[in-house]
C-alpha cells in the first residue's frame, strides 16, 4: 500500500467543494444567471448544478448558500453557519411537511424520477439551494474534521439531490483522506454512474477519476491508478494534481 503523509494526501486529491474547476464553473454559471434574470432576483447560482428550475421553492435562499460558501472559502466557518443554519433550518422544515420534495437538474431528470424512483407520486420540485445547503454544511464539516457529520450532510444532500454527482465526490475526497480508500472507489463509482447517465454532471467527471486514482494508489493498484489519472487528464489536461500523481506512480512503478 502506497502510504502517504496528511500534507501530501491534502496536495494530491481535491475536494469537490474546494475545487478551483468548480469553483470557477460555480461563478461563470452565476454571471449567467445574473444576465438572464432581472436584477431583482435573487439569483446567484451557489454550484454547477445548472437547471430550469428558476423560483422553485427555496429559490430565495440561494444568495444565502453562496455567500455561506464565500465566507467557508475565506477560512471564515463563524460567518459561514450563520448564513447555512436557517437555509438548513428550512430544508428540513420541508422534509418534514409531509410532502415528497425533489431537487433535479431539469425537466428530464424530474420526469425520470417520476416514471422511476418517484413512482407517479406528487413531488415538489424544489430548488438546488437545498441540496447546496447541506453539502456546504458537509464541507464546514470535513475541515473541522467531524467525520460523521459530514457524511450525514451529504446523504442528506444525495437523499434530497439523488440524480447530482458532486456529493458522491465529496464524499469521496473525505473517505479517501480518513484512510477509507475502498469506500471511496464505491462513492466515485455512484458519481460516475449518475455522470455517465445525466449530463447536468460533465462538470464533475475529472476530479471523480482523480478521486479513483487516489484511492487505487493507496490500496495498490497503481496500473489502475494511472489509468484513471490518465483518464482524468483527458478531460482535464490542465490539472496538476493529476501529472504529480502519475509521477508518483511511475516513481513508485520503478521501485517495485
Amino acid at each position: 500500500m502506497a502510504v502517504r503523509t496528511e500534507a501530501t494526501m491534502r496536495r494530491a486529491t481535491d475536494s469537490a467543494y474546494g475545487s478551483s474547476s468548480l469553483l470557477g464553473c460555480a461563478i461563470v454559471l452565476a454571471i449567467a444567471s445574473l444576465l438572464a434574470v432581472p436584477a431583482t432576483a435573487q439569483v446567484t447560482v451557489t454550484t454547477p448544478m445548472k437547471f430550469d428550475s428558476d423560483a422553485k421553492v427555496g429559490f430565495r435562499y440561494r444568495r444565502d448558500v453562496t455567500e455561506a460558501s464565500t465566507a467557508t472559502m475565506a477560512h471564515e466557518p463563524e460567518r459561514a453557519w450563520a448564513l447555512l443554519e436557517p437555509v438548513i433550518g428550512f430544508c428540513d422544515g420541508l422534509g418534514e411537511a409531509g410532502v415528497d420534495i425533489i431537487s433535479v437538474a431539469s425537466v428530464a431528470e424530474y420526469d425520470e424520477y417520476m416514471a422511476t424512483a418517484g413512482h407517479g407520486k406528487p413531488t415538489e420540485w424544489i430548488d438546488t439551494a437545498c441540496p447546496s445547503a447541506y453539502k456546504a454544511a458537509a464541507f464546514l464539516h470535513v475541515e473541522a474534521k467531524r467525520i460523521d457529520d459530514a457524511l450525514r450532510f451529504l446523504d442528506k444532500a444525495s437523499a434530497l439531490a439523488p440524480y447530482w454527482a458532486e456529493p458522491f465526490a465529496e464524499r469521496g475526497y473525505l473517505l479517501n483522506t480518513s484512510g477509507r480508500a475502498s469506500e471511496a472507489l464505491d462513492a466515485y463509482a455512484r458519481g460516475l454512474e449518475l455522470i455517465d447517465k445525466f449530463p447536468s454532471n460533465a462538470y464533475a467527471k475529472a476530479i471523480m477519476l482523480r478521486g479513483v486514482g487516489y484511492a487505487h494508489v493507496e490500496l495498490g493498484n497503481l496500473e489502475l491508478a494511472e489509468k484513471a489519472y490518465r483518464d482524468s487528464l483527458a478531460i482535464d489536461p490542465e490539472s496538476d494534481v493529476a501529472k504529480r500523481e502519475i509521477e508518483f506512480i511511475e516513481r513508485a512503478q520503478r521501485k517495485r
